[in-house]
């Protein structure tokens, strides 16, 4: 698909209402739906405006590839290293979380002035490393960079009230 041709499925999907946008965004494909979020995304950069666009044309992206997707043997190994590297991150982040959490206990049993109460979250999220993205914005992983697009696959968050219930039962890695 021509560039024109984007620049102009463009401007009639974002003057459509909401609902269409979602009903007839179905109709491009993986790669025009790529080169629609990267037009998009620029003009947000240069511009600004609502990203509820973007999100449409991402999620319809999404769910184009979770469709063609096939567990193959190479993509089965990749999605295990993938989740063994996100659990090995989170097991880090959590043991410091703990760590922390135990400083923040001690401090509110001594009663602290400054501190009666906390909460620790702990957000894993990924970023594009191989293709440095920024040097190449016609590419999707420089729409998918921040960090892409604020998808976290781990969120956790506990706090003082908590804290006793989470030493004794640690989350299943």
């Amino acid at each position: 698909m021509e560039n024109n041709e984007i620049k102009e499925n463009i401007i009639i999907f974002k003057k459509a209402p909401y609902k269409l946008k979602q009903n007839d965004i179905n109709k491009y494909s993986v790669e025009t739906l790529e080169l629609m979020a990267i037009n998009i995304y620029k003009e947000y950069l240069l511009h600004g405006f609502d990203k509820k666009i973007l999100d449409i044309i991402l999620r319809e992206r999404a769910r184009k590839l979770n469709e063609q997707f096939e567990w193959t043997k190479n993509n089965k190994e990749t999605f295990l290293k993938v989740s063994d590297k996100l659990t090995q991150v989170f097991v880090k982040a959590y043991n410091e979380a703990i760590t922390t959490a135990k400083e923040l206990e001690n401090r509110i049993l001594k009663s602290d002035a400054f501190l009666l109460d906390y909460e620790i979250e702990i957000k894993i999220s990924l970023y594009m490393k191989d293709k440095l993205y920024y040097d190449d914005n016609d590419w999707i992983g420089f729409v998918l960079s921040e960090p892409l697009m604020d998808y976290s696959p781990i969120n956790y968050s506990f706090g003082h009230s908590h804290f006793k219930y989470e030493l004794s039962n640690k989350p299943v890695f």
